[in-house]
C-alpha cells in the first residue's frame, strides 16, 4: 500500500487510526431509523464506550502547511486502506453461489435488512436498507433486489448488497420497516 513512500510516524500513525475507525465503526446490528431506538452495536461501541463517527473535514491556514500536508497525507493513506479492505473483506460479506453447492447462498426475502455495496461512496458510508422486493433470474434464484432505505429506493443485483440481518432472525416483517438508515 505504501510502495516507496516513506510517511513520518505521525502521518502513518493517523492513516492507521483513520482505518482502524473505518472498520470499527461498522455496526454489528442494524441501525434504526427512529431516533429514539437504542444505537447500534459497533466494535467501537464496545473498545470506547461510544460510537465514533466523525469524520474531520478541516479548513487549514497558511501557518498549518506541514500540518495540511501530513492529515492529506494520512487521508490519502487511509483511502488507500479502504479500497483495498474493501477488495479483500468484500468477498467475505457476499455470498455467491458459483458452483452447484448451494451451503453458502442466501435466498433473499422481503425484510431482509441489507447493506448496499457502492466503492463511489467515501469510506464507511454504505447505505443500509431494507428488501422491498425480490426479482428471480432464468436459473429460479434470485438474482435482483428493490431496496428502500431512509434516504431512497433501489434496485441492484445481489452481488452489490451484503446481507446484515435476514427476516427470520429480526423481530419480525411488522418492526422491520422503520429498522433502516
Amino acid at each position: 500500500m505504501l510502495r516507496d513512500r516513506h510517511p513520518t510516524d505521525l502521518v502513518l500513525r493517523t492513516a492507521l487510526c483513520e482505518a482502524m475507525n473505518t472498520v470499527n465503526n461498522r455496526p454489528l446490528t442494524h441501525v434504526a431509523d427512529d431516533p429514539l431506538d437504542p444505537e447500534p452495536l459497533t466494535p467501537n461501541m464496545l473498545l470506547l464506550g461510544r460510537n465514533n463517527v466523525i469524520q474531520f473535514d478541516h479548513d487549514f491556514d497558511e501557518r498549518d502547511l506541514d500540518c495540511r500536508a501530513a492529515y492529506k497525507h494520512s487521508q490519502i493513506y487511509a483511502d488507500r486502506f479502504w479500497r483495498k479492505w474493501v477488495a479483500a473483506y468484500r468477498p467475505e460479506l457476499i455470498r455467491s453461489c458459483k458452483w452447484p453447492d448451494n451451503r453458502r447462498y442466501h435466498e433473499y426475502k422481503v425484510g431482509d435488512i441489507v447493506m448496499l455495496v457502492d466503492e463511489t461512496l467515501h469510506r464507511g458510508n454504505w447505505p443500509k436498507g431494507v428488501v422491498e422486493k425480490t426479482y428471480r433470474g432464468p436459473d429460479g434464484k434470485i438474482r435482483t433486489v428493490e431496496i428502500r432505505t431512509a434516504k431512497s429506493q433501489y434496485k441492484r443485483p445481489v452481488s452489490k448488497v451484503v446481507l446484515l440481518q435476514p427476516i427470520s432472525s429480526s423481530s419480525g416483517p411488522e418492526n422491520v420497516a422503520n429498522k433502516i438508515s
